[in-house]
């Protein structure tokens, strides 16, 4: 799985079938998560057992497994 974090000025509307995010005015921050690169941006490849809790577009919680898990 791969993660990009976007911070950008907020204000409009994002549509894609399936998917609609709109947004009020000032900066945002999104939390996006895929399993391959979905641009040229810089994506980075979450570990083998990482874990990942993102809360309204924030990642809130990261986490790696311990070696003796």
């Amino acid at each position: 799985m791969w993660r990009l974090v976007r911070r950008c000025p907020a204000g409009g509307e994002l549509a894609a079938e399936g998917l609609r995010i709109a947004s009020e005015d000032g900066e945002q921050e999104v939390c996006l998560v895929a399993s391959v690169p979905l641009t040229d941006e810089g994506w980075v490849a979450l570990a083998e057992g990482e874990m990942l809790v993102a809360r309204q577009g924030r990642v809130e919680v990261e986490r790696q497994r311990s070696p003796r898990d």
